[in-house]
Order: structure tokens, then sequence, then C-alpha cells
């Protein structure tokens, strides 16, 4: 089956539903994480069921169907993007910085839709590594990473004081979302069988995390 860009926009039209889960997870947040937590979690259920129906019992109706539409050739009898997606999601969120965590997200969202949208259609070096990837894909997706890191902790910081009280003291956090951006671009290039909607939040963060213990450890003995 040959995949179409009509057919990209529609699976990433579910993806960049990351927005409200950030939003409602801001919004939750002061009141108790816990709870945030356990409604994305209902949530995560809630997909795995209806993955269910739609791998196991192969079960016919409009809703089902329309998935089908959007979902990969790997995908058919298997997890989809959108169940990994939100399992990475949880755990970003769950263990990380709250910065880091909503940049993570982000970068999975649209970084990966940049980069399939311009690598089908202005991809004309392919990478070595996969024929279906091009440079001028991955290009695009590490400036998009960095700009989506940049936009966090700057306009949305403002719009959102909570993000603001995360970030580190004294720690430049430019640096560290280069760091994102190059492990969400690498991650996406090097995953082909496994999820990077999965891969991708939790490499990105664990990286931006370690840097930032290390950077404050750095701070505080000097």
């Amino acid at each position: 089956m040959v995949w179409t860009i009509k057919q990209e926009l529609g699976r990433k039209a579910v993806h960049i539903t990351s927005l409200l889960i950030v939003i409602l997870y801001l919004w939750l947040f002061p009141l108790s994480q816990k709870l945030a937590l356990f409604l994305l979690a209902i949530l995560l259920v809630v997909v795995i069921e209806i993955e269910y129906f739609r791998i196991e019992t192969r079960m016919k109706n409009k809703l089902l169907s329309f998935m089908n539409k959007y979902k990969r050739t790997k995908e058919t009898h298997h997890l989809g993007g959108d169940a990994f997606f939100l399992i990475g999601a949880i755990i970003a969120l769950a263990i990380y910085d709250l910065w880091i965590a909503v940049i993570a997200i982000l970068m999975t969202t649209f970084g990966d839709l940049v980069a399939s949208l311009v690598g089908k259609t202005l991809g004309k070096h392919k990478l070595f590594r996969h024929p279906k990837k091009s440079w001028e894909g991955s290009i695009a997706e590490f400036f998009t990473n960095v700009l989506i890191g940049l936009l966090v902790v700057g306009p949305l910081t403002k719009a959102y004081p909570l993000l603001e009280k995360t970030l580190p003291d004294k720690v430049l956090v430019i640096p560290i979302i280069l760091v994102m951006a190059t492990t969400a671009t690498l991650v996406e290039v090097a995953v082909d069988k496994l999820d990077d909607n999965l891969i991708i939040p939790l490499f990105a963060g664990f990286n931006a995390q370690v840097l930032v213990l290390l950077l404050s450890l750095t701070i505080t003995v000097s």
C-alpha cells in the first residue's frame, strides 16, 4: 500500500491531541499530579480497549474502519502509535521535570510531523540507514524540535507560570534543548521496528534530565 500525504496528515492529526494532553495536565497539576496522571491513565485504558476490538476481535464498525485507514501496515495486527504515544507521555510526565516532559511530548508530535511532511514532499537525498527517510526531513525535524524547546521555555512559561517554576536555577536551558532536539532527531532516524512515539519522549527526556542533574551538581560543587 502506498502511504499518501493525506494519510500522513490524518495520522498526525490524532497526535496533535498532545496539545490537549499538555493543557489538561498543566491545568490539573496544581490540584493534584496523581489526579492528572490518573485521568491520562483512564484515557490510555480506553485507547487500549479500542485497540483490543480492532486487533483481537476484528470487529467492524465506522470508528474502527476509520482508524484502520490511518494505521501503518505494521500496526494492522499490533498496538498502534497512539497507545505508545500515551504511554510515553505518561512516563515522561511522571518522572521528568515538568518543562522537560512537555518539550519531549511536543517534540514527539511536531518534530515527527515536520520530518514526515518535508521528507515526502521535498526529500531528495535519502539517509543511508533508511531509504524511506531523507536528510531534508531530518534537518527540518531538528530545527522544529529546537523551536519547540525555545517556545516552551519562552512564551509558554509566561502563559503557564507553573512551567517556569520547574526550570532549573542557574542552569542554561539552551544546551539542554539542543541535546533534546538532537536526541529526538537521532531516535526518529534510527528507529524503524520500535515505535518512536514511545522512544522519543523517553530518550529525549532522559538525556535532558541527566544533563540537568550533572549541571546542577557542577554548579553546587563550584
